[in-house]
């Protein structure tokens, strides 16, 4: 137990400070740049329709939820190898595997829902 507090303790210690460093950057960006206040442009340039910038943001989010999938399935393998026999520890590994398993099926059925968007925004026209 004292690893998973350990790694939940090291995990906050990134995370927040680098969410603030990224918010604090970008608002140091943009307030630099005082032609973008007057001026906004696309800034995914790839993505000129719905439909492009579905395809560019389920593309962002299936690379992000593999790395995030990959990170908890060895996170899950990691509980069951401390778990020692203990039973509690050994459900606690089990129930993290099955929904990384229903994450990962969801990020795969991404492509289905996004099918289904574009094709109803396709129909609205």
């Amino acid at each position: 137990m004292k690893i998973q507090n350990k790694i939940k303790q090291i995990f906050k210690k990134l995370v927040q400070p680098a969410g603030f460093i990224m918010v604090a950057l970008s608002t140091l960006a943009f307030a630099s740049n005082a032609d973008a206040q007057a001026k906004l442009d696309n800034p995914i340039k790839t993505a000129s329709t719905l439909a492009d910038f579905i395809n560019v943001l389920l593309g962002v989010v299936k690379v992000l939820g593999a790395l995030v999938t990959v990170f908890f399935i060895i996170y899950a393998g990691f509980l069951y190898v401390t778990s020692g026999g203990d039973v509690k520890k050994i459900e606690t590994a089990h129930k993290t595997l099955t929904w990384v398993v229903v994450g990962a099926a969801i990020i795969l059925g991404a492509s289905v829902i996004q099918v289904a968007i574009t094709g109803t925004v396709g129909q609205l026209k």
